[in-house]
């Protein structure tokens, strides 16, 4: 029996979606976060899988079933709009900068998220250069998104529990 396009990509992009989840959650079990350039590869990966899946449905249906085509449309432009929505979204609130450093003579991952007036600069147990520590180690606290202007640093424990809070000005 012959399969559809659609049918062997939508299995691809099942195996595929299968395989992302459960990398994820054994990072998870694990205690390690993917670095972010894999979690932005695979997020593409998803991305152009589905829009591929609904492109190759949308030619696959027959000229004469006019109500199924409307749908498949529908839905086609309904993603694309998510798509086009979620994209700044993603891009201005969940992409943090994250840089190897030396911090008390150990390779740390810094990872630095701002928003609006605030910033604070995480750092994590550096493991390869495809992921790192789940739980940050400490975390330094800036106000008005300025480096200059530091409040506290607070640290955490090997599970990840808060043990401390230094202020500036101790």
């Amino acid at each position: 029996m012959k399969r559809s396009l659609t049918f062997k990509a939508s299995r691809s992009f099942l195996v595929y979606l299968l395989i992302a989840c459960l990398a994820a959650a054994g990072a998870d079990a694990a205690g390690v976060v993917f670095r972010q350039y894999l979690r932005i590869a695979n997020q593409l990966i998803i991305t152009a899988g589905l829009l591929t899946v609904l492109l190759l449905w949308n030619i696959e249906i027959r000229k004469d079933q006019k109500h199924r085509r409307k749908i498949a449309k529908i839905i086609m432009v309904a993603v694309i709009l998510l798509i086009l929505m979620g994209l700044p979204l993603h891009v201005f609130m969940g992409i943090d900068q994250e840089t190897v450093v030396q911090k008390d003579g150990e390779k740390k991952i810094e990872v630095e998220r701002s928003w609006i007036l605030s910033m604070e600069r995480s750092y994590y147990d550096y493991i390869n250069v495809f992921w790192y520590e789940k739980n940050p180690r400490f975390t330094e606290n800036f106000d008005d998104g300025d480096p200059e202007q530091f409040i506290y640093t607070d640290y955490y424990n090997e599970n990840g529990d808060f043990t401390d809070r230094v202020f500036a000005d101790e």
